[in-house]
């Protein structure tokens, strides 16, 4: 259809004024036609007006205003002078709460960033906290969470706890959630935060009930209505609460984000929580990861790294370091530490590589250079497995046998960096033996102890399951899971067992590891 179509005829085609207009021109066009760089962009009116509530609100949040040209840029907010964060608390106050929360010093130059991340937290009306699997960002969450209940509490007027919410996505996300942060808040120890804090200090029992452990939708927080895009909370009916965290952020979309902005309270916290290099969202837009796309660096201002430097007792690396820091580089902390596998494993580099920013010069070119180089080096956590074509029978043994064969001693007795054991790298064949052979004799489930056989067994399936999985870069076509695979998958039965009458395969059936190209399938144990 669009053989033969230049350019300068399709601009002249659009370039009707009841069909588009320029982004600040009055009405109501259907699209709006927007310059960028040197670049026209055509938008959607409903998108484009989601984008400039975002920009205006987090604009508002950080102190700063949107009206220069410079703020038109997608998501990047505005230049400015220094802006060290807010120092209503005192420092010496602050830094002996952290201390108590963070009591080990960090090991090497590097700063704790986990605690670098609570202190810009704890001082903004809006953080976002990034970093990669491990790298704990549920356990720095946690610890902020105290941190603001206790310096709550600890107010010499009208102490009060704060009313704090935690979101996510998605049920899945929102139960994950709710089980991690439920059990660190338990173990958490708060003896020396909450002598810190106040002129008398306050209460543990009180500061540990106060900090929330119950999770839920977003949709649900925001009071989905039947039939309708608008919400029951909006900037004419807000939210009742001080502070909302929202983890897996990386999954908000555009028109989300733009519908919790709006139906937050001015004075409100807002943390957005995730991994800017993984789980985009499915609708259109993709904003932790815009927000984000200098994390890397750190860009903090002088002033921003001295006031970090006293509250943490750890220097800020030069590197980290930017005079022209923006106000949005001071709300976002990025972890760097992996705490389940170490940055110079094979997984480690591998991580490196794939996320290493394009360069404009070499491009894609250089990232798969690099992913090779890493696959060359044979680590011992890493192992590659080369197809022929997608229905290889070789990806079937995979998904059925697992790949023990590919590490050390099968891959037995491995541990990550916290001590935690490794599963065996087993295919899918392990997890159904779990299912036939430890299956309780007893023709069904009573009360009482006599569940107590069928509940072990539904953890030791569930366990099982989650040993192996396979992740796609596609749902569909090539460098996707065929659906020959899965369904071999389903008929890959352990001895003695076959697939049952009602087996049916969904996308939860599919989960998964599977790299860029498809003719090469990576698999981790």
């Amino acid at each position: 259809v669009l053989a033969g179509l230049e350019l300068a005829t399709w601009r002249a085609a659009l370039n009707h004024p009841l069909l588009i207009a320029d982004g600040n021109a009055p009405g109501n066009t259907p699209l709006v036609r927007a310059e960028h760089d040197g670049n026209t962009r055509l938008y959607l009116r409903r998108y484009w007006q989601y984008e400039q509530d975002i920009r205006h609100l987090i604009s508002a949040r950080l102190g700063t205003s949107d009206s220069d040209e410079i703020c038109r840029r997608k998501l990047q907010l505005t230049t400015g002078a220094d802006r060290r964060p807010d120092n209503a608390t005192d420092i010496g106050r602050f830094a002996t709460a952290l201390d108590g929360l963070f009591p080990v010093p960090p090991v090497g130059p590097e700063p704790d960033w986990q605690k670098t991340a609570c202190a810009l937290a704890a001082q903004a009306h809006f953080a976002v906290i990034t970093g990669g699997p491990g790298t704990g960002k549920t356990t720095t969450v946690v610890k902020l969470l105290a941190l603001l209940q206790a310096l709550a509490l600890g107010e010499a007027d009208s102490p009060r706890p704060l009313r704090i919410r935690l979101a996510a996505p998605t049920g899945k996300a929102a139960a994950r959630l709710n089980e991690s942060i439920a059990k660190q808040v338990q173990g958490l120890s708060l003896m020396e935060l909450a002598s810190a804090v106040g002129q008398q200090g306050v209460d543990i029992s009180t500061l540990r009930d106060s900090i929330p452990t119950e999770v839920t939708t977003l949709h649900r927080l925001l009071g989905s209505r039947p039939d309708t895009r608008h919400f029951r909370h909006h900037a004419g009916n807000p939210l009742a609460l001080d502070a909302l965290v929202i983890d897996e952020a990386s999954m908000v979309d555009i028109e989300m984000m733009a519908a919790v902005l709006t139906a937050l309270p001015s004075k409100a916290r807002l943390i957005l929580l995730g991994d800017k290099d993984q789980l985009a969202s499915v609708e259109a837009g993709a904003v932790l990861g815009d927000l984000c796309q200098r994390a890397e660096g750190g860009h903090y201002p002088l002033a921003t790294a001295e006031w970090l430097e006293a509250v943490t007792g750890t220097p800020i690396p030069e590197r980290y370091k930017d005079e022209d820091g923006q106000p949005l580089d001071q709300a976002i902390a990025m972890l760097r530490v992996s705490h389940r596998f170490d940055a110079s494993s094979g997984i480690g580099q591998l991580a490196e590589a794939v996320n290493r920013p394009l360069s404009a010069e070499h491009g894609s070119k250089e990232k798969k250079r690099a992913v090779s180089e890493v696959f060359q080096r044979e680590y011992a956590d890493l192992a590659r497995l080369r197809l022929a074509d997608p229905d290889d029978p070789a990806l079937d043994r995979l998904v059925v046998n697992g790949n023990p064969a590919g590490f050390s001693n099968q891959g037995e007795g491995r541990h990550d960096r916290r001590g935690e054991a490794i599963a065996p790298p087993l295919g899918y064949r392990h997890y159904l033996e779990v299912m036939q052979q430890q299956r309780p004799t007893q023709a069904s489930f009573g009360e009482g102890d006599a569940r107590k056989p069928f509940d072990d067994w539904a953890r030791a399936v569930l366990d099982a399951h989650g040993h192996f999985q396979l992740l796609c870069a596609l749902r569909k076509g090539l460098g996707a899971l065929p659906a020959s695979t899965r369904e071999s998958a389903g008929h890959c039965a352990a001895p003695g067992c076959s697939k049952p009458a009602t087996w049916s395969w969904n996308r939860a059936g599919s989960k998964a590891a599977r790299c860029s190209s498809p003719a090469t399938t990576t698999a981790w144990g």
